[in-house]
């Protein structure tokens, strides 16, 4: 949990809206909520490789079924680029 919430703290400080759930439901049912009923675009999971690789797991809405292990700075990197604003000259 301690790792878990340091993910969400780095979000956060990059501008990035980000919670911790803290429910008991099964990652799985946690997951299909997020992306299906709360319509977020991404889901961050963080396992026990992830606690050991220094990452964090990201699951889109776009390809739900598609994980994908990350570093912390390319997790940050990733999600910013797709919220991007496009500059349009």
């Amino acid at each position: 949990d301690d790792y878990a919430k340091q993910v969400v703290d780095a979000l956060v400080a990059a501008g990035i809206r980000a919670t911790f759930g803290e429910s008991n439901e099964k990652v799985g049912a946690k997951i299909r909520d997020a992306l299906w009923v709360q319509k977020l675009p991404f889901v961050v999971v963080v396992g026990d490789k992830d606690v050991d690789s220094g990452g964090a797991t990201l699951t889109s809405r776009e390809a739900p079924k598609e994980q994908r292990p990350m570093k912390l700075d390319e997790l940050v990197a990733h999600i910013k680029a797709q919220g991007a604003v496009p500059v349009v000259q």
